[in-house]
Order: C-alpha cells, then structure tokens, then sequence
C-alpha cells in the first residue's frame, strides 16, 4: 500500500480536494435521487387546468304543434243554409265565400229601410220647409212663440226620424251580408257542421279554419334549466314590429329523429311560472310551406344554438357522486389536494360545465381519485385525454 505521507506536497494537496469533489457529487447525486424517490412514492394524478370558454349545446323538450291561427267560422245571422261554397279539407283564402244563408228576407228588409229612409227624407224636408216658414211669420208678429217653438221641434223630430231611419238601413245592409259567409283568414277549411237545407241559428257553427304556415309549437321549460335563462335573455320584453333578428333559433324532431327541413325561431315566452310543474311556457314559430306537420301532433322541439359565455367544463371522470352531492378533487398550490363541492350544469360531449364551485386556472384531478383524500401531496402531471 503507498504511504501518502510520502508524496509530494503540491501532490497530496491536489488529491484531497479530488477526493472531497468525488464526496460532494455523490452526496448531490443521493439527495437527487432521494428526491426522485420521494416524489415517486406520492400518489400519482393527471389533472386538467380550468379555463373559461365559450361554449354552445342544444336542448330538446317535448312539445306539441297547433296551427298559427284557429278561427270557428259561426252563423250571423238566422236562416235556411242554401250553399256550402269551398271544398273541405281544402286551402282557402281570406274572403272566399264558404257559405250562403239564403238572403230573401234579408233583401227585403234592406228594400224597407230604404223605402223608410225615404220617408224620413221626405219628412224631414217638409219640416224644414215648415220651420223656415214660421220664421219668418214670427219675425212679422203673425204667429205666436209658441207655433215658432212646435215648429222648431217639428225639424228636431224629423232628424231623429231620419237618423233612426238611416241606422236600420245600414243594419239591414249589415244582416245581408251576413248571409254570405266568408272566410277571414287562408287557411285549411274543416268539415262542415250543417248540411245544405238546414235552418241555422245566429251563433251556430259552421265549419273551422287552421292556419298552417307558420305552425305554431308549444312547449315547457323547467324554470331551473339552461334554456329558460337564455331564452329570458333573447327573447326580451321589446315594442318592435315583427320578430327581432335576434330571436334563438328552434327546430322540429320528427319521430324518426331526422330534423324538419324547415327552421323557425322562438317569438314567445311566458313571463310567469306554472305554479303546479315550475316550467315555463314557450312557444316557437316554424314555416311549414307544404303542411307537412299538422296541429296537434306530439312532437319535440330542439333550441340548437344556446350560448354559454366564460363557461367551466371539466371532463366527465373527475366528477364523484356522494349522495345528492357532486365532487371534484383540485391539487392546491402546494401539491395538496382539496375537496370542492360543485354544481354541475349541462353536458358537451364527455364533458360536464360547472356552474360554480370552480374558477379558471385551477388543477383538477381526472385520473388517481381511487383512495384520495383531501391534504394529501400528490405527484400531478397533465392529463393528455388518453386512457
């Protein structure tokens, strides 16, 4: 064995300090190690990092279609009905004769208010006649006060006469044309509800009418739903003239799932909640050229476009249920995880938005929940979205 002690000074100098370098590297290489080890040993998570996004989902609801406008055609008038003029079941314009009442006696009453009207006219020229006269009497002193005043009553009472005269003729006129009954709206005429030959009454009904283009679908929200604030939001309390421009956008399910080819938009939503089921009523306006949807079919009605601004979204698998109760795991600042209570809103996809309980830029833990507790250091890495 050599014997240090007797090497040259200048050479044992330098091979202590390489001796003290070789202790030093392998005390920095343990405790990098050590550490490695330390941090290999803690829990293994993959987090997501929160962030705010602006997100759009669609809703669905049961719904039920009625058409834009339902008229029940009644009689006017009394009398025998003497034609049915339009083809059941068939479109029909606004004032397209449906039906006439026969008109005779009503014909004759409008002959008589003109021959009374006439009269009236006569009487009342007479009267004026009279009036004029016994003015000028009065003025020379050959009559009496009270001749001039029986005369000026004499031309009051011819002016009722023929005012009352004239207002019958215009209600015999009224009662005629109500015997030709037509059609206030275009729409799809319904079966009649009196035969030809059958006396009807004032008041009677007739037929009906539907207005199929637009159609409109009635449907409910839950108060508590997305869709309800959204809609409160768009459709606001506005004086314009037609829809706004801005009015969201809805369109019809049909049974196979395919979508109606046609789009409408909401143009109402109810201001009050139904007390009974907490919903609100909705309506929407759908064009329906060809009446290919009929009113009071069953249907569902979609709001494909609703937008949700700054919205959280976490991925589906960091949600715990504990009873009624939604959790998530966070890893604080310090590498500690955190338990928070959330309320989790509508799903996108695989993932689920946040009403509250989470802001952005916070680590959430999607992976290594199994066992996890809250103040345990975790070793979190990024979660690619792989399995």
């Amino acid at each position: 064995m050599q014997n240090f002690t007797a090497l040259h000074p200048y050479k044992f100098t330098a091979l202590l300090a390489a001796l003290v370098l070789t202790a030093g590297c392998s005390d920095g290489q343990a405790a990098i190690q050590d550490e490695a080890q330390a941090t290999e040993s803690l829990p293994r998570v993959l987090t997501v990092e929160t962030a705010g996004e602006d997100l759009t989902l669609s809703r669905s609801y049961a719904a039920r279609t009625q058409g834009s406008k339902e008229v029940t055609v009644r009689a006017r008038t009394q009398g025998m009905l003497q034609t049915r003029d339009y083809d059941e079941g068939q479109l029909v314009d606004a004032g397209d004769l449906l039906f006439t009442i026969e008109p005779d006696a009503y014909a004759v009453a409008v002959q008589k208010a003109k021959a009374d009207l006439q009269r009236a006219e006569a009487e009342r020229s007479d009267a004026q006649r009279q009036w004029e006269r016994i003015q000028r009497l009065f003025a020379e002193g050959a009559v009496s006060q009270r001749d001039r005043d029986q005369g000026l009553a004499n031309v009051e009472l011819a002016d009722a006469n023929y005012a009352s005269a004239e207002a019958s003729l215009k209600e015999a006129k009224i009662s005629l044309a109500y015997t030709q009954v037509q059609s206030p709206i275009v729409g799809i005429a319904g079966r009649e509800q009196h035969s030809i030959g059958n006396v009807v009454n004032e008041g009677d009904t007739l037929t009906t009418l539907v207005q199929l283009d637009p159609l409109y679908v009635y449907f409910s929200v839950p108060q508590n739903d997305l869709a309800s604030e959204y809609l409160l939001k768009q459709v606001g309390v506005r004086e314009t003239d037609g829809l706004p421009s801005d009015s969201p956008t809805a369109q019809i399910e049909r049974s196979s799932g395919e979508l109606f080819d046609h789009e409408g938009v909401i143009d109402f939503i109810s201001r009050t909640v139904d007390a009974e089921t907490g919903t609100i009523n909705v309506r929407a306006q759908i064009p329906n050229p060809e009446a290919e949807i009929l009113p009071g079919q069953f249907t569902r009605v979609r709001i494909p476009d609703i937008q949700l601004p700054d919205a959280i979204a976490i991925p589906q698998r960091a949600l715990v249920q504990s009873g009624e109760t939604s959790i998530v795991y966070v890893v604080n600042n310090e590498g500690l995880t955190e338990m928070r209570e959330v309320i989790v809103g509508p799903r996108i996809d695989d993932r689920f938005v946040i009403n509250s309980g989470l802001d952005a830029g916070e680590q959430v833990i999607v992976e290594g929940l199994a066992m996890l507790r809250p103040g345990v250091e975790v070793n979190a890495e990024p979660y690619t979205g792989g399995d």
